[in-house]
């Protein structure tokens, strides 16, 4: 080996480490940047509890469940859907829609569970209820979050994202090569 393919090798072990480098830069940029739009999206809170006795409870069984959701964020949220029921059965509850819920305020529901859920000492009927929220936050991204957990992204799947950002990007483009005509 001469000094020609030693410089070679080494100039090809230095790209691929390069190219590992980019990667996982690449990576902790894109977690950082869905960390920051999740920010507003993990300030809206929801509390679930089956209704009081006095209410809504016949025989000792839960039909009703009553949840708060409360917007700590300094931004409000907009189409919020709140929708109650037995786990994994939430989303086909038929919910409630709020047009609007400003910042650091509450909005309390009461909606029917079906079927009721029984009520003992031992028993409480919240642990067995979910609640699923949607939501658009202050910058225009829609957001499911089930009983607290952690907010994921909703993509509208009939509206192609990538198509409208390579157009978008096409567009702007375009208007910079082109001069401005006033």
């Amino acid at each position: 080996m001469n000094a020609a393919e030693a410089q070679n090798w080494i100039a090809g072990i230095a790209l691929v480490i390069t190219g590992f480098g980019l990667l996982r830069e690449v990576r902790s940029r894109n977690r950082d940047r869905r960390d920051a739009e999740a920010g507003q999206a993990r300030t809206v809170v929801t509390i679930t509890k089956a209704a009081k006795p006095g209410i809504s409870m016949t025989a000792m069984t839960a039909t009703a469940a009553e949840t708060t959701i409360t917007n700590y964020s300094a931004a409000p949220i907009l189409n919020l859907w709140v929708g109650v029921g037995h786990h994994s059965r939430a989303e086909e509850a038929p919910g409630e829609y709020f047009p609007i819920l400003g910042p650091s305020q509450s909005v309390t529901t009461t909606q029917p569970l079906k079927p009721t859920l029984p009520w003992t000492d031992d028993l409480d009927p919240a642990a067995s209820i979910e609640t699923v929220i949607h939501f658009t936050d202050a910058n225009g991204l829609q957001w499911i979050r089930r009983d607290n957990d952690g907010p994921y992204r909703w993509i509208d799947p009939t509206r192609p994202v990538w198509w409208l950002r390579l157009r978008y990007r096409l567009e702007d483009r375009v208007d910079r090569i082109r001069p401005r005509r006033s």
